[in-house]
């Protein structure tokens, strides 16, 4: 009897726990009383419409007293060891928020550009992404985004088309969110003049392709800044790559198309004269291995009959014209004076 409502207390213990698990993680996915903060990413918490606090998840990684992202310092809470023995680990990405309507996770419009390697046409590709969703998170891990300067200028006066990635992570989430209005566009457009002065620096085909960080001792102070300020820490800028923009582009384009179709019609007649020479190389091997059937050494009266008569077979009705001597030898061939 004791044993039986053992068992029944612990059975009703593991559904009232688990079922609990699962009541939270149903709320946290509509962000009532608790939301989902995956790897690698933070959430600002309003109270009555204001910053209250931010909430992150990113292992090895904490938030100190100013909300700044710093290496994790102390042991795991009690609170982080309960989630992760008392549940197997599930609510470990599950964070409070507080009692709704008064408490909520923020949210805003976040438009960006991601290149990722898809398959086009059998071919691996960089493939530009746009993106324009409302957000409720912000990346504190590495993440690149990409941008286009059109209309730069290089030294030797040809307008192009730069496409730059920058790996940013956000440092910050309060100065990022509430500091700065839109800060990644506010990122793109205090970087945009520096390329500018790269591209002007050199000429086209000089302009390199990758880091340009630390050939540029300007991007330091205005990185520093960025940090500083929005709470959003440049990591790197690479040059992704650059073509002629303009009516520059369509010339460009059209040389490109000419050139191509050039060396097409080059390479065909390359081919087509290969094949003529190889045809004629093979119709002179076949006569040779003819001859050497037909003809005797040290015949040759005998031999140019043979080939009469052979050229005779091939058609009818041909007649061949030959001197007296060989006419002797093809009557003799033919079976004496048979007419």
């Amino acid at each position: 009897m004791f044993i039986a409502i053992v068992v029944v207390v612990a059975v009703t213990m593991i559904v009232l726990l688990y079922g609990s698990a699962l009541l939270i993680a149903a709320l946290a996915s509509v962000h009532m009383f608790w939301t989902t903060v995956q790897e690698g990413s933070a959430r600002a918490i309003l109270k009555n419409g204001k910053f209250l606090r931010a909430i992150m998840n990113y292992q090895g990684f904490e938030l100190d007293k100013d909300g700044e992202v710093v290496c994790t310092s102390s042991p795991s809470t009690l609170t982080t060891k309960l989630k992760h023995h008392l549940f197997g680990g599930w609510l470990e990405h599950i964070r409070w928020i507080g009692f709704p309507p008064f408490h909520e996770v923020y949210a805003y419009r976040f438009t960006w550009v991601t290149t990722k390697k898809k398959e086009v046409g059998g071919i691996l590709q960089d493939v530009d992404e746009y993106h324009n969703e409302m957000l409720r998170h912000v990346y504190v891990k590495h993440t690149p985004y990409t941008d286009v300067l059109t209309g730069a200028e290089t030294s030797d006066l040809l307008q192009v088309d730069v496409k730059y990635v920058l790996t940013i992570r956000i440092v910050n989430p309060h100065k990022a969110l509430f500091k700065v209005h839109r800060w990644l566009d506010a990122v793109l457009l205090r970087t945009q003049p520096i390329i500018r002065d790269y591209v002007k620096s050199n000429s086209y085909d000089e302009t390199q392709k990758g880091d340009i960080s630390a050939a540029n001792p300007s991007l330091a102070a205005i990185f520093d800044e960025f940090k500083r300020d929005y709470g959003v820490e440049v990591v790197k800028l690479e040059v992704r790559d650059y073509a002629l923009s303009g009516k520059l582009a369509k010339e460009h384009e059209e040389a490109a198309t000419l050139e191509f179709k050039t060396k097409q019609e080059k390479r065909r007649t390359i081919i087509e004269a290969e094949g003529i020479a190889e045809a004629m190389q093979l119709k002179a091997d076949a006569e040779r291995k003819r001859r050497d059937v037909i003809w005797k050494p040290g015949q040759e009266q005998e031999n140019l009959a043979a080939e009469a008569l052979e050229k005779t077979a091939a058609g009818a009705g041909n007649t061949v014209l030959v001197s007296s001597p060989i006419g002797d030898i093809l009557k003799s061939l033919l079976g004496g004076n048979k007419s």
